[in-house]
């Protein structure tokens, strides 16, 4: 009988498929917010770069490129370039009171004239009365120098270029209890090189002759005690020495003490461009006018402008006062709370939502000097009591994490003898930055004594800030696709880094699997990895001198045709270095490139496929080929099994699949203008696909030998998409010999997601089988044959369906040898617009291969997927093609689900979806398909009689589906049948929808299904693993589901409807994550099915998340109605072709 009907009208798809940049799975989350606690403290215009020859802490002013202020201001600039659209940030700094401009100071303590006592470091020792490890020149007898150890700001309202001070009671070991201080003698010049003191000291008047002896000179500028400074007190220096000249650095803001408190400068709020500038505006230096009198006015570091005001009230941040670290950390938590406070600079409060990811971040270069209320406690002995302040701030850490506030703490330039001091007055020997960094929540502090490690320290912590706030939101994706004997295998990625993993698990008995290993730990060093490339028409290794000259300029971020600079080449050669794996440049290692924890790269959407010694039949073949093909199956046992997969680090890589180590790895020329973008620290907020197809295979017998094809594609690649071929016949020996070919089609060649499949045809020749995929120049549905060693011959067979408005593209092909000659009769796919298409390729003149179906002119799917309202339902998943039922009449049954999971519309659409099993009544006969009944839908009528029978969902729990089991009379004219996936007892629409291929089994089909998760801050979703009678769609008339997990499969496993009679379970759940095409462990007779999760999850009956996978364990025996397991090969290559037997 052949029956053809008119084409049916039905809403249209939608018109435009644009793809998410990253897998929609992790949904729509929201940048963590940082707060970011920069230390002003006075102590901040200390110098800060060990490399200028000037002791860290030495007074250098705040206005130089090499303060501790500057470095650290600098270090915050650059954080645009490399976290936006990564993070919100803001800025908070200790508040202050209003500081008075002074003059600032180096004071060199226990300082030495004699060059008897200079040793130029090392060893540095901090105070030795005859060993100084430091010396400059005397400012006032510039023959000579001052030789010292030891040097710290000083703060005067006088201004005087120098001053020489001595004092014959002072000593520099604090071994006395000071109840008063030392007085001092200070004149304007110190000459030659004597160390001589006069005691006792005269109380007044000029330089005595004693004291001119010991080169002294002129007028008394001052007389008097000093008394200690907050560095002093931090370092447990309560005494100066007997010498103490001090040179005029600079003018400077200050102030006595503290308020205690915080003190927000800019908003947290997401860092872009105006973020930046916010933040550039508050970290200019901010130094106190000068009159032109003083003998060293403030320079203008060149790392930023430095503003000089004659007030403190300026717009940019001041250094002075003391470090106010307990009552900072309260203010944090009050912001981050959501709380208020006009003196602490947020008097209102508008935090983003970050999806409750907050992250404080500490810079400090001292130990906390004041309380939370300005107070200041010391010890009997007038030493600041670092023990209880330091306690008071770790009760404020912990306080702020109690509050769900991570803090990570980096200490900078901070002088070891605070630390000391620290230890040898608490007994406590943690370094109280860790303790600070615990209680917060985040392990132990970052530590940096100069700008380099400044800055990779504040790298690693913006780096663990992007990677925690991935991690918390469970974004690590893991697919199964395929098992050997042994293993199972698993491909993923980590949102954090978009670094890649691809495992295996060991399998053990049908109910365990244990990891064995991660290719990505086992990746070859950069310079050992064997990398190849396309030059246009031959493979060539990867490397700088074999590239072309665009594909050189790309490399560099220049555009195609650009004549490089040696700058610009040097560059480019570096890009290509970090492609290969050298991490040398990365930002944690000082350079300026994109962090990466692997050298390989996230997989999402490629499914790693398993090689070893597969059999494609091909022995039934004719003459020498097929004669062949059994020495060549022999010669396939000796090769390494193989596992391949494309990575979006720009790569298909080739794994040996009993190791995991990386054998080889190909960049196809198609992804070129884009692979620069990798090494941008900003591309963790802004992800690309490059090599996200699923790889394919097959055998091919040309040149009188066998060989083994491997196909890729690039998925959801941005720009030119491209199919690509390389022979791995012998994948332990490969070279940039065995890549064959690449194809582009600018008209219809769009993002080519599944695989493709190599098979031998009728005319004789063997073609790698792909699909157009979506997002075409034409966007029409498209299948394309190439031939496998002569890829100028290509067959283009267009639906002609799509194009204007409608965007269309075909998906996986599925090929069928109807007679089991070994060559392939008819291909089937289904395609955007819910067509399923049925290729006629059955004669021996490939110009003949065509559209199964016509109705004159117009070329007709076979069957139109449409809801009940008529809309179209999408098919993006491969069709699994079976043998038939009994009673029916015809070539296969297909099955299918439908649904689409591409872009952001695709997460909140609730259409109406559904599950199909239909039957192609064509007959084949003498090599050639006639009849058959094409075009229809579900609501397609023969006799009056609808063509497919629907199945429903009659009963859903927390856990547990059944079903219908209506009855399909295949030989009263029944075409199959459709289950609508909708909740009971409602037929609510829920957004469920399938999207990945079925599988057959025990005259069973098993369909996963994915209900996103919608909502902001709301990743992942649920699946249901439904499992149908294959016949019907229906529920089995058996139980095969060991629900309860007593090992016994009966009606205790069963469920009970509202009407209360018993049913067989037909659906179990995975909650909060999305399940892919499962494989089975069998063991006797039962199975384990076990499936890779997208986020985690967990799985009714028996599963769980562990090891990413989620289980359930059925029962073969019992067989559906006259059906075989499967015609597909499950854990094969050869997932896509199909054999009637």
């Amino acid at each position: 009988m052949l029956v053809t009907l008119l084409p049916l009208a039905g809403m249209k798809a939608a018109d435009a498929v644009t793809i998410s940049n990253t897998p929609l799975y992790l949904g729509t989350s929201a940048p963590p917010n940082v707060l970011l606690t920069l230390s002003n403290a006075q102590n901040m215009d200390e110098n800060g770069n060990p490399a200028n020859g000037i002791p860290i802490g030495a007074a250098i002013g705040g206005s130089s490129p090499d303060s501790k202020s500057e470095i650290a201001r600098g270090v915050i600039r650059n954080l645009g370039s490399s976290y936006a659209g990564q993070i919100n940030l803001g800025l908070m700094t200790f508040k202050q009171y209003t500081p008075s401009p002074l003059y600032l100071y180096n004071s060199l303590y226990d300082a030495s004239y004699n060059p008897a006592n200079y040793a130029a470091p090392p060893p540095y020792v901090a105070k030795n009365a005859t060993t100084k490890n430091y010396r400059i020149a005397n400012p006032a007898d510039t023959a000579n120098y001052i030789y010292y150890n030891w040097a710290s700001p000083f703060y005067d309202s006088g201004l005087y270029p120098y001053n020489f001070c001595y004092s014959d009671t002072a000593r520099f070991d604090n071994t006395t209890n000071i109840s008063s201080y030392d007085n001092y003698r200070c004149f304007n010049t110190k000459t030659g090189t004597s160390d001589g003191i006069v005691s006792p000291m005269p109380g007044s008047g000029s330089a005595t002759s004693a004291e001119q002896a010991y080169g002294y000179q002129g007028p008394v500028i001052y007389q008097g005690y000093f008394v200690p400074t907050d560095t002093d007190y931090a370092t447990n220096t309560l005494d100066f020495g007997a010498r103490i000249p001090s040179i005029y650095t600079s003018t400077a803001w200050f102030s006595a003490g503290s308020p205690g408190g915080g003190y927000l400068q800019v908003p947290v709020a997401p860092l872009n461009s105006t973020q930046q500038t916010k933040l550039n505006n508050k970290l200019t230096c901010n130094v106190p006018a000068t009159n032109g009198s003083e003998p060293n006015p403030n320079p203008t570091p060149s790392s930023a402008p430095c503003n000089s005001n004659s007030s403190p009230t300026g717009s940019s941040i001041l250094n002075a006062g003391l470090t106010a670290i307990e009552g900072t950390l309260k203010a944090n938590q009050l912001y981050f709370s959501g709380g208020t406070s006009s003196a602490q600079g947020f008097a209102t409060n508008t935090l983003p939502n970050s999806c409750n990811k907050n992250f404080a971040v500490l810079l400090t270069n001292g130990l906390p000097s004041v309380t939370s209320t300005g107070t200041i406690p010391k010890l009997s002995n007038g030493q600041i009591d670092i023990c209880t302040l330091t306690s008071q701030a770790v009760t404020a850490a912990t306080n702020l994490k109690k509050s769900g506030v991570n803090l990570y703490v980096v200490g900078y330039a901070m002088l070891p003898q605070v630390l000391q001091n620290y230890t040898a007055l608490c007994g406590n020997a943690t370094n109280p930055l860790d303790q600070l960094a615990s209680a917060g929540g985040t392990g132990t502090s970052f530590s940096a004594s100069n700008p380099a490690q400044l800055q990779s320290a504040l790298n690693g912590v913006f780096n663990s800030i992007v990677q925690s706030a991935g991690s918390s939101s469970a974004l690590t994706s893991n697919s199964t696709s395929v098992n050997s004997s042994s293993y199972i295998y698993q491909a993923g990625f980590n949102t954090a880094d978009w670094s890649g993993s691809l495992r295996a698990l060991l399998v053990s008995g049908s109910t365990s699997v244990a990891p064995a290993w991660d290719a990505a730990t086992l990746m070859p060093a950069a310079a050992a990895r064997s990398i190849f490339t396309w030059n246009g028409t031959a493979g060539k290794t990867f490397s700088w001198t074999n590239l072309t000259a665009n594909e050189q300029c790309y490399l560099a971020s220049q555009a195609s045709g650009c004549t490089l600079t040696a700058g610009q080449a040097s560059t480019g050669q570096n890009v290509l270095n970090y492609l290969r794996g050298d991490a040398s440049l990365e930002q944690k290692n000082g350079g300026s490139y994109r962090n990466r924890s692997t050298s390989l790269g996230d997989i999402v959407n490629s499914n790693p496929l398993y090689l070893s010694n597969e059999d494609y039949g091909y022995s039934i073949l004719p003459g020498s080929e097929g004669s062949s093909y059994a020495a060549y199956l022999q010669n396939k046992s000796s090769n390494t099994p193989m596992l391949y997969v494309g990575a979006n680090d720009g790569m298909l890589h080739g794994f040996n699949a009993s190791t995991g180590v990386e054998t080889f790895a190909y960049v196809p020329s198609a992804v070129y203008p884009h692979l620069a973008d990798l090494t941008l620290p900003s591309y963790n907020g802004n992800h690309e696909y490059f090599v996200d197809g699923s790889p394919g295979n097959g055998d091919a017998y040309y040149a009188s030998a066998w060989h083994t094809i491997l196909l890729g594609t690039l998925g959801s690649t941005m720009g030119t998409n491209a199919v690509f071929a390389m022979d791995v016949t012998n994948p332990g020996s490969m070279s940039a010999g065995n890549a064959l070919w690449e194809f582009t089609d600018a008209s219809d060649l769009g993002n080519t997601w599944g695989k493709g499949t190599v098979a031998r045809f009728n005319d004789g020749n063997y073609y790698a089988v792909v699909n157009n995929g979506y997002n075409s120049v034409n966007k029409h549905a498209v299948l394309f044959l190439i031939q496998v060693d002569n890829p100028s011959n290509v067959i283009k067979i267009d639906t002609g369906v799509g194009g204007g408005s409608v965007d269309n593209g075909l998906s996986q092909p599925t090929l069928l040898d109807q007679d089991n000659n070994g060559t392939i009769d008819a291909i089937y796919a289904g395609d955007l617009q819910g067509d399923v298409w049925k290729f006629d390729v059955s004669s021996t003149n490939k110009n003949q291969w065509k559209v199964a179906y016509t109705s004159g002119s117009t070329k007709l799917p076979l069957f139109k997927a449409r809801d009940a309202s008529g809309a179209v339902q999408p098919i993006t998943a491969p069709l699994v093609l079976s043998t038939l039922p009994n009673g029916a009449t015809g070539t296969v049954l297909i099955y299918f689900g439908t649904g689409q999971y591409l872009n952001t519309a695709d997460l909140t659409n609730t259409a109406t979806q559904s599950l199909y099993g239909v039957l192609d009544s064509s007959t084949f006969l003498s090599g050639a398909f006639s009849g058959g009944t094409s075009n229809f839908s579900r609501t397609t009528q023969l006799s009056g009689v609808n063509v497919l029978v629907q199945q429903s969902i009659l009963f859903e729990s927390a856990q547990a589906r059944a079903v219908s089991s209506n009855s399909v009379n295949y030989a009263g004219g029944a075409l199959g049948w459709y289950m609508d996936l909708l909740q009971p007892p409602n037929a609510t629409q829920q957004g469920e929808r399938v999207t990945s291929e079925a599988l057959l089994r025990s005259g069973r089909v098993v369909f996963v299904t994915r209900i996103p998760a919608t909502g902001t801050c709301v990743s992942g979703g649920s699946s249901w693993f439904m499992e149908l009678d294959a016949a019907s769609g229906g529920a089995p008339g058996y139980t095969f589901m060991d629900i309860n997990g007593d090992g016994k499969y009966d009606s205790s496993d069963n469920v009970t409807l509202s009407n209360g009679a018993s049913a067989v379970v037909t659906g179990v759940k995975i909650s909060g994550s999305f399940g892919s095409t499962p494989v089975s462990l069998s063991n006797g007779g039962s199975y384990t099915t076990v499936s890779g999760l997208s986020s985690g999850g967990t799985t009714a009956g028996g599963g769980s998340g562990a090891n990413q996978t989620g289980q359930w364990t059925g029962q073969f025996g019992q067989n559906g109605p006259g059906l075989p397991d499967t015609l597909k090969i499950q854990g094969s290559p050869r997932a896509s072709w199909s054999q009637i037997k």
